[in-house]
């Protein structure tokens, strides 16, 4: 082990408790995943929340987008495989990216050296999405010290690999104010998004994605021209992809060439 990841490498040995589950061992179901996601959709299109996004976790203040920007977010990483392989993409074309990680997913040296990777590029960021993405019961159902620890063990990693911003995205978007005060008493900014890419579902469904909040026409394997409706139709914005799926790592340079095609460029959540 060298010098360099012996901090963040000891901070992880403290907090996992020399666990060896597997991280997302409890992984939602297809049914389960489209509707949670479905539920953040229609948050993020209510109007009747545009002005009060204190306690939401989806809701961007920036409603009519980011005037043909894009700000690429990543969620649930660290994987070995396939975070390398997005991040080699952002690299050779010079795209920011935000990386919301789960610290259950920090689990050896190789995963964090990704961390450290990150926090060290310039053209990421590193952010909290919790330890462990928790589905039962959700963050915004807990209290006192789980909920923090939820929080503050990603923290600790964030501060070990040497991350100074703070950056946080609720899990599915779930947050009530409890949640959301906690979470901006430490210093965060929560970061929902305006485009989802539905990543998850194609992914899941091996190219094909069932989801009623998908128009039929891009089910078969379209997320390219999904991510594209909604970027025109919110004339840019922050958009959620997930960078555990290889269907993701494999799409993604099609999705920059086809923003950079229709004159978006690329920015960063900060």
């Amino acid at each position: 082990m060298t010098a360099r990841l012996a901090p963040l490498a000891t901070c992880l040995f403290l907090l996992s408790g020399c666990s060896t589950d597997a991280p997302h061992a409890d992984e939602p179901t297809m049914e389960e995943l489209t509707a949670l996601f479905g539920e953040a959709a229609e948050q993020v299109d209510d109007p009747g929340k545009v002005d009060d996004p204190g306690c939401n976790g989806v809701i961007v203040p920036d409603q009519s987008g980011f005037e043909r920007r894009v700000a690429l977010t990543f969620d649930d990483g660290p994987d070995p495989v396939t975070t390398p392989q997005v991040m080699e993409i952002l690299r050779r074309r010079d795209v920011p990216a935000t990386f919301f990680i789960n610290g259950n997913r920090v689990t050896n040296a190789e995963r964090t050296a990704i961390v450290e990777e990150i926090a060290a590029d310039p053209l990421f960021i590193l952010a909290n999405h919790t330890w462990s993405h928790p589905r039962n019961p959700f963050l915004d159902q807990m209290d006192g010290p789980e909920m923090a620890a939820q929080i503050d063990d990603v923290t600790s990693i964030m501060s070990a690999a040497g991350e100074s911003s703070r950056y946080f995205r609720f899990p599915f978007g779930r947050a009530r104010c409890g949640t959301a005060n906690a979470v901006r008493e430490r210093g965060y900014i929560i970061t929902g998004w305006h485009v989802d890419s539905a990543d998850w579902c194609y992914a899941g469904g091996r190219g094909k994605c069932e989801w009623d909040g998908l128009p039929e026409v891009f089910r078969d394997g379209d997320m390219l021209g999904y991510v594209m409706q909604q970027v025109r139709r919110r004339n840019g914005g922050v958009v959620l992809f997930h960078d555990i799926h290889r269907f993701t790592a494999d799409a993604l340079e099609g999705v920059i060439d086809a923003l950079v095609a229709e004159g978006y460029s690329f920015t960063s959540v900060d």
